[in-house]
């Protein structure tokens, strides 16, 4: 086989080869949309409010988390973290639900709310085969995976036992 030949073959082999590796290859994933934009290490400021309409909230300050109501309590780390984890939760699937359908997915009135700083997020009920739970966050509804629903809907056990503090090293609330 002349030279220029065998050359011209493996140049056209090599094109084909990279272009069945360039078709082949699947696009990445979408990576999941988060329930909100916010960053958990600037959120100052939670409010949870329970089913039996109970409000529990939280202040971060100098020194760490507190529970400003329904008592004044440092709050240890890892047992606020749960919650400012839910800011970064990764929707399962979304769409738009108007306010007069809300009532089908649990949230008229909705289970839990949480408030981080200005932004509000609305637990309903768990889908009935996989049970994700739904959660409203501005107009979109979600569907997370159900790993909040301590925090959320019995907030005594996930915070334990709370030791009482007269005031904490900033003076402020």
């Amino acid at each position: 086989m002349p030279r220029g030949l065998t050359g011209n073959l493996i140049l056209i082999l090599a094109t084909l080869l990279g272009l069945l590796i360039w078709l082949g290859t699947p696009p990445p994933e979408e990576t999941p949309p988060r329930l909100t934009l916010l960053e958990p290490s600037l959120i100052s400021r939670m409010e949870l409010r329970t089913p039996d309409g109970r409000l529990f909230g939280f202040r971060k300050a100098q020194d760490g988390w507190w529970m400003t109501q329904p008592r004044r309590v440092i709050m240890e780390d890892k047992k606020i973290a749960g919650l400012l984890e839910i800011a970064t939760t990764r929707s399962t699937e979304r769409f738009p639900v108007p306010e007069e359908e809300r009532d089908q997915f649990g949230l008229e009135p909705p289970a839990a709310t949480l408030r981080l700083d200005e932004h509000s997020l609305f637990f309903g009920g768990t889908h009935p085969i996989d049970h994700r739970r739904y959660v409203l966050s501005g107009d979109t509804l979600h569907l997370i995976k159900d790993r909040f629903a301590l925090y959320l809907l019995s907030p005594e056990q996930a915070f334990g036992s709370l030791e009482f503090h007269d005031s904490d090293t900033t003076g402020k609330q």
